[in-house]
């Protein structure tokens, strides 16, 4: 288990979500903190989607994507002295930028996609300290990756590819590792 912080607060844990104002930070925060309180509806939806490589493709891919996203911010928020704030910005336009085409879009996640999209309005607006809004779009995304990586059999997995590695029959199954 953990406990997280923010500097000058007194924790995340046990706090219950409350709408915010309609407006992109109101959006994005009331998520983040929803997301810190029980999983999204867009990780159940995503779970319940079937076809060819369904669920299984988009969960990896998502989950790949927002780390790489948490990843990126993460280092921008943290790095006081590479990059100007502008530098940072567009930066961070860029990644989210991509995080939205293939989260929102290919995995079909169109609410975290919607809060990208809040962030990166955020980011653009210039309406927020460009680090308050890093700070936000970190805590979100990363708990988003949190909650996908969840449903990743990740043993299992890793036997099924070097069983395929090696060209032997692949005997576990999957069903089973639930």
């Amino acid at each position: 288990s953990a406990r997280l912080f923010v500097k000058g607060s007194d924790g995340l844990d046990g706090v219950d979500p409350k709408p915010g104002n309609d407006t992109p930070w109101g959006r994005l925060h009331f998520a983040r903190v929803a997301a810190w309180h029980e999983q999204p509806q867009d990780v159940d939806n995503l779970l319940a989607r079937r076809g060819l490589n369904i669920p299984y493709g988009p969960l990896s891919m998502a989950e790949s994507e927002a780390r790489k996203l948490h990843e990126l911010l993460w280092r921008l928020w943290n790095d006081e002295e590479r990059y100007q704030d502008e530098q940072k910005s567009t930066i961070a336009a860029f990644a989210i930028e991509a995080a939205i085409t293939r989260i929102g879009g290919f995995c079909h996640m169109t609410g975290v996609g919607a809060r990208l999209e809040d962030g990166l309005a955020i980011l653009q607006s210039g309406d927020i300290p460009l680090t308050d809004g890093l700070e936000e779009l970190v805590l979100y995304i990363g708990r988003i990756a949190a909650w996908l990586d969840l449903h990743i059999c990740w043993w299992p997995m890793n036997e099924v590819t070097r069983s395929a590695i090696e060209g032997l029959p692949i005997t576990n199954n999957l069903a089973d590792a639930q």
